[in-house]
Formats: structure tokens, sequence, C-alpha cells
């Protein structure tokens, strides 16, 4: 990895440039367009091949210094290495993007804290598919079109979005060890964001502290951090960054410039679907419902 400017399409001049790999790694055993690539599991849908790890996964043993991060439902690289996780002392800190009812029951039952981050419906579809896109071994070949409708339709990865949504959303109140927070508020608001973070993790965070966080995870900081932008996943072969880096545009409101009207219309109609008679609020550029989003999700939440 070398810094430098890499000139792509959707990405803002961004610092690193990565080498291609002399030799790629085989594409996976189940690729993206296989009919088995997702598999339904408590109401669901869970990706090859982290699907043949959730057996694993239920029996999982958390503390309440077990602390999850739960980034909105897109294809991620991170499958749960529970006996990597099992070997670590207390206070271990880990991403997933299974939905509330899909973690195992000890990180419900255990006190863990949970931090759950959601984004605008419209700039997560533009994430899932440049994420799609730079990951070869699962052979995607779709368009942005095509992820679209992936979410309108229900059939993502780790979705539906909505329900996924709800499923933290709705126990916000419920349990005390849950965190709410959306990408766009650590946008506009990062410092009083993580200010409610630390209370959160029992943490009284000074001013000086919060201003270490934001210089240390801006979006420039982050992209040339081998850590934060998962460079050891492209040298292993799993994501391509030639075509787009993990940490790759950090805006806000990239749907405006990469939707067509057709697009546009096709996620209005589904939010209006799935909003119906809901509470909301345009505030950070999507329709939040105050209560469950349908009554699909009400089952799920009762189971």
């Amino acid at each position: 990895m070398t810094t430098d400017n890499v000139d792509t399409k959707s990405d803002p001049s961004p610092a690193v440039r990565y080498e291609k790999l002399a030799v790629a790694p085989p594409p996976l055993a189940i690729t993206y367009h296989h009919p088995d690539f997702l598999k339904p599991y408590r109401g669901f849908l869970i990706r090859y091949p982290f699907y043949d790890t959730l057996e694993a996964v239920e029996k999982f043993e958390a503390s309440p210094l077990t602390w999850p991060s739960v980034p909105y439902p897109k294809p991620a690289p991170e499958q749960w290495e529970v006996n990597r996780l099992a070997k670590m002392k207390p206070g271990r800190l880990f991403d997933t993007h299974l939905a509330y009812t899909c973690l195992p029951p000890s990180v419900i039952t255990s006190g863990t804290k949970k931090a759950f981050i959601y984004r605008n419906p419209k700039d997560d579809a533009i994430s899932t598919y440049y994420i799609q896109a730079s990951q070869p071994q699962i052979l995607f070949k779709g368009t942005l079109s095509d992820v679209v409708d992936s979410f309108v339709n229900d059939t993502m990865m780790f979705g539906p979005f909505f329900e996924h949504l709800a499923s933290y959303w709705a126990r916000r109140d419920d349990d005390p060890n849950i965190f709410v927070c959306s990408f766009e508020e650590l946008k506009t608001d990062f410092k009083s964001t993580v200010a409610r973070l630390a209370q959160f993790l029992g943490k009284d965070l000074t001013s000086d502290q919060i201003d270490v966080i934001h210089e240390e995870t801006n979006f420039k900081a982050a992209q040339v951090n081998p850590s934060l932008n998962r460079s050891e996943r492209h040298a292993a072969g799993v994501f391509d960054f030639t075509k787009h880096l993990f940490v790759r545009n950090g805006s806000i409101g990239q749907w405006k410039k990469e939707f067509t009207p057709e697009m546009n219309s096709k996620m209005d109609d589904w939010i209006d679907r799935k909003m119906k008679g809901a509470a909301r609020t345009k505030r950070f550029e999507i329709y939040i419902r105050i209560t469950l989003i349908s009554s699909t999700t009400a089952a799920h939440a009762a189971g």
C-alpha cells in the first residue's frame, strides 16, 4: 500500500493506492448469483459462508464486557470468528451485521453492550453496491439497479432492511444495553453523539479527548489507516481495493448523484409502503418510525 491518489469514478480523491494481487484467490464455492448464496435464519437472509457459522454463533458465550457494534445491514467481510473471540479476555469488541433476533442468546442475557448504527437506505444501497463490486470471490456481476431491487424486494444480505432496523429500534427503551444512532448523526453532530456513546459505555470523556477521537476517525484519517480500511482483507484477496476502497466516500446523500429517477422512485415507494401509518421525520433524510415498522416485524420481535 502506498499513499497516492486513485482516480475512480465514485471515490473522492482517495489518498491510498493498493497493488493488484499477483495471484487472485479462487471464487467461493457458492457465489453471489447462486440460489444458495443467501439462506433464511430467524426471518433474515444470511450470506454464504457466514451461515455455516451460525451453530457456533448460537453457542457463543458473551459477557457484560463484550461489545458488538452492529452496522446497518450490508455485505460485510467480517464473520463471527467465534473461536478467536472465545479465547479473548473480557473487554472484547467485534462487529456483526446480524439482526437482534439473530444474536447469540448470551449477547441478550449477559448485559453485553450493543451499539446499532443505521443509515439512509438510499445511501446504504450505494455503499452496498461498491462493497459487493470490490469482493472478487463472490463474482458479483450486478448493477446498482440490481442492488436497489434487492432492497425494495427484501432480498438483500442480512435484510430485510427495515425489519433489521426495527429489531433494535423497537427494543431501545426496554433493553438498557442498546445504543442507537445514525450514520448521519455521526457526520453532522459527531461530538455530542460520541459523548452520548461514551456515557452509554460508562465513560466520561473530556472535550479534548473527543477532539482527539474526531481527528483519529475522520474520513481522511480512516482512509489511510490500514486497520480501519481493512488492508489485510485486500492482501488476503477478500477485497480488491484497486477498484474501490473499503473507506470509500464517507458522505451523506451520495444517492442524489448516482440514482436514476427510476431507482429513486422505487426506493420512495418502498419506504412509503414500509412506513405506512408511521410517525416520520426527515431530520436525517430517512423516514424513521417511532414504533414497530410492520406487523411482520412485530412477529419477529415476538420470536
